[in-house]
């Protein structure tokens, strides 16, 4: 894999323009493998990405579903399929969770969270974004965490709340992406 770009993030705003630099260059059929430690912001990017995808549902982190998809309204991408390899321990779980069959729908795009879990995918994505923690351990706050989300909140209103949250824990994490096959 070749690094093509590095960005510093310390803000909410700064995660959604590595989202804004990924959703010009992703395309129907890519894979999205992202690398970080627990707390890093995996979950986050995909639910800023899922946004400019146009998916107006909420995206969670599929740590215990394991896999979960949304339907896009992107002009090419009418599909994100979001996995988390967290607790898969085999790669037998890959071929029983649909991986395969997921991987070669051509107008879908696959986001793996812990992709790094399994190397052997590596050289098969399109890209991997790692993501580094360099200050003070954090965890990027999800719109989940919004105090009156349940209550039906504005996306606008909960993004603005993690917004606040992020930039008051001053943290700071450097995001690497490098291309992979066919990029």
């Amino acid at each position: 894999m070749k690094q093509i770009k590095q960005f510093r993030v310390t803000s909410l705003a700064d995660l959604e323009m590595v989202s804004d630099w990924l959703s010009v260059r992703l395309k129907q059929g890519d894979c999205l493998g992202l690398a970080g430690p627990l707390g890093a912001g995996k979950t986050t990017l995909t639910q800023s990405l899922a946004a400019r995808l146009g998916i107006r549902e909420a995206v969670d982190s599929p740590t215990f579903t394991l896999r979960q998809s949304y339907p896009a309204t992107h002009l090419t991408i009418k599909q994100l399929v979001h996995y988390d390899f967290y607790r898969l321990l085999s790669t037998a779980a890959l071929a029983e969770l649909g991986l395969a069959d997921d991987w070669a729908q051509p107008q879908s795009l696959l986001v793996i969270e812990w992709v790094d879990k399994f190397p052997e995918l590596l050289d098969q994505l399109s890209y991997l974004v790692t993501i580094t923690l360099n200050k003070t351990f954090g965890n990027f706050p999800s719109l989940q965490e919004c105090p009156s989300h349940s209550s039906g909140s504005s996306l606008l209103e909960c993004s603005q709340f993690a917004k606040v949250l992020l930039d008051s824990k001053n943290d700071e994490r450097i995001i690497t992406i490098q291309t992979g096959k066919d990029q």
